[in-house]
């Protein structure tokens, strides 16, 4: 932050994601989940993060959706779950 860059997100695999802004430090931990193939999950949380900035979300809530899509993707015995959406995402975080 220090070097110009607005937000940083870091994933702690299982405990969640933590991300850095000018306000400080936060923890958004994980859903409960029941891990059925970890393949995907981090790229699942990438592209929740991906499309939360381009809607112009807050870094808090980009997080939650990260989580949330992380949650869905790990969640399916295939690569890519085939519920993966923007509404089955934000219906996780109900």
């Amino acid at each position: 932050l220090s070097m110009g860059v607005k937000r940083v997100f870091v994933s702690d695999g299982g405990n969640g994601i933590v991300f850095a802004e000018e306000g400080g430090v936060t923890r958004v931990p994980c859903l409960p989940t029941v891990l059925v193939n970890a393949t995907g999950g981090g790229d699942a949380a990438m592209a929740a993060l991906c499309d939360s900035y381009c809607r112009g979300l807050s870094s808090y809530d980009a997080a939650r959706r990260a989580v949330a899509a992380g949650s869905i993707a790990v969640e399916s015995a295939e690569t890519i779950s085939p519920l993966m959406s923007a509404e089955a995402i934000d219906a996780k975080l109900v």
